[in-house]
């Protein structure tokens, strides 16, 4: 017998069931913080009254949102305001108290399949690494995708190379990264299947590219950055623009972070500098290195992690920027668990494992 619809009066009880969570000091989804946040508290409460699934729970939400309009008033949270405690007595030998909000993290651990810098090129027709990476999120069954940034490579909008040179006058057109591009967004929609969960990318600096070149050229208006945003969500990808986070349960993404100076830091590690800087933990991708980097930081949470996941590029493929350089580049995605606010896992696969495990099977020769 199938399932009755959910009603308005349900739908309104599970927001409010979230909204009494946030007023008791559990946090939004995009809020960097230690303990529990109000979806997961929300969803263990619901679970004690009837017995369902937090799962079901976080349906009804969608639900909610969906077909009544009625979404958690997320103001209603206030950050906690830090109190000095007061001396109490206890054993010289005895430890501090663990605060309470991160004694233990409730719910299941989101999972999240990240693919680093792909570089999408029109000069490079073969899309069937894009068609491996959404039949492994199909397969593994994760809870998100994310794109760090830079799917493409958008030469024809390289600041580097003058058209009016040999080598500028070899890059392809913009129509062609664009058509490049949709041909990748499409090859990993079939690597999906029916498959269905969040896809985001917050955007790199070769994304940038398009929007800094409409900028200097105001009669491109409207034509260029805004034709690229459009075609990613027609694919249900979410963008986030280039330097801006994206929170999955407090945890960070972004191509690379910026500096004080509004940059991307640099150098030989740039974990180090980003680990001193950041107050949660980050994924991020840019200089193509696989790096997972433990931060030690005073307060409740002792510690955080930065993650660099490498890049998407075919194994071996150096792009022509970086030719006669020292690259050390990883090749490979890593799937990452999030709890709490905090990276609890990683999980890196190398681009051969993941086209022998995740790519078409090779048709045996007759």
């Amino acid at each position: 017998m199938p399932a009755k619809p959910l009603s308005q009066e349900q739908a309104a009880n599970a927001v409010a069931l979230v909204e009494d969570c946030l007023k008791e000091g559990f946090g939004p989804p995009s809020t960097p913080r230690a303990g529990r946040a109000a979806m997961t508290e929300a969803g263990r409460r619901f679970q004690e009254q009837t017995g369902l699934t937090p799962k079901a729970f976080a349906t009804r939400i969608s639900t909610a949102r969906d077909r009544y309009g009625i979404e958690p008033d997320w103001s209603l949270w206030r950050a906690p305001q830090y109190q000095q405690v007061k001396g109490t007595k206890r054993s010289p030998n005895a430890r501090a108290p663990i605060p309470e909000s991160v004694q233990e993290r409730e719910g299941e651990p989101i999972r999240v399949l990240v693919i680093g810098d792909t570089h999408d090129d029109p000069r490079h027709p073969d899309k069937s690494r894009f068609e491996s990476f959404g039949r492994m999120a199909a397969e593994r069954k994760v809870d998100r995708v994310v794109q760090i940034g830079d799917f493409g490579t958008w030469d024809s909008v390289s600041r580097h190379e003058d058209r009016s040179t040999i080598a500028g006058r070899a890059l392809p057109s913009f129509e062609d990264d664009m058509a490049s591009c949709r041909m990748a967004l499409m090859a990993f929609q079939r690597g999906m299947g029916d498959f269905r969960c969040p896809l985001h990318i917050p955007l790199g600096n070769h994304e940038d590219r398009v929007r800094v070149y409409e900028n200097l050229h105001p009669v491109m208006e409207g034509g260029m950055y805004r034709r690229l945003l459009e075609m990613f969500a027609q694919y249900r990808w979410e963008t986030r623009r280039f330097g801006e986070f994206l929170f999955i349960d407090g945890v960070g993404f972004c191509h690379v972070p910026l500096n004080i100076m509004g940059r991307p830091y640099g150098g030989k590690n740039p974990e180090n500098q980003i680990g001193n800087d950041a107050t949660f933990s980050l994924v991020y991708g840019h200089t193509h290195k696989k790096v997972v980097k433990s931060v030690p930081k005073i307060g409740p949470t002792n510690q955080i992690k930065v993650v660099n996941v490498g890049c998407g590029l075919p194994f071996g493929k150096v792009e022509d920027y970086a030719k006669l350089s020292t690259t050390g580049w990883d090749y490979g995605v890593m799937e990452i668990a999030i709890q709490g606010g905090q990276i609890i896992s990683e999980k890196w696969f190398d681009m051969l494992e993941v086209l022998d495990r995740y790519g078409e099977p090779m048709c045996s020769a007759a």
